[in-house]
C-alpha cells in the first residue's frame, strides 16, 4: 500500500491508500466531487466520473513504521501533480488506449533512450 497524495489539480488536499504507484496515474471525480483512482489493472471509470492524468513525481518513499509489541511494518509514500497534458476521454477510458497514450507520453519525456 502506498499513501498517495495530490499537490495540485482537482485532487489536490486528497490522499488515498493504493495497491500501485504507476507513473501516470487516471484520477476520477465523480458527479459529487469524490476522488478516486484507477490504480489496479481491472479498474474503470463509471460513465458519470470526469478522468484526469497524473504523473508521478520521482519515485516512492519507503520507510518503516515499529511499535513496541508489534513489530514493524513497511510503508511507502508518494506523490502526484496533474499532468500537463490530458488524454481524449476515449483514450482515458479504454485500457489499451490508455497503454498507449502513457507509452507515447513517456516516449516524448525521453523514456527508455541511453542519454
Amino acid at each position: 500500500m502506498a499513501t498517495t497524495r495530490f499537490g495540485d489539480g482537482p485532487a489536490m488536499n486528497h490522499v488515498l491508500e493504493l495497491e500501485r504507484s504507476p507513473l501516470y496515474l487516471r484520477v476520477v471525480e465523480d458527479e459529487d466531487g469524490g476522488i478516486d483512482a484507477l490504480d489496479a489493472l481491472e479498474d474503470e471509470a463509471t460513465p458519470g466520473e470526469k478522468i484526469y492524468a497524473y504523473r508521478r513525481d520521482g519515485e516512492p518513499s519507503y520507510g518503516f513504521a515499529c511499535s513496541r509489541g508489534k513489530g514493524c511494518k513497511k510503508f511507502s509514500m508518494v506523490t502526484y501533480n496533474l499532468h500537463t497534458e490530458q488524454p481524449t476521454d476515449d483514450e482515458a477510458r479504454d485500457v489499451e488506449k490508455w497503454k498507449a497514450w502513457t507509452a507515447a507520453q513517456y516516449a516524448k519525456e525521453g523514456g527508455g533512450k541511453d542519454g
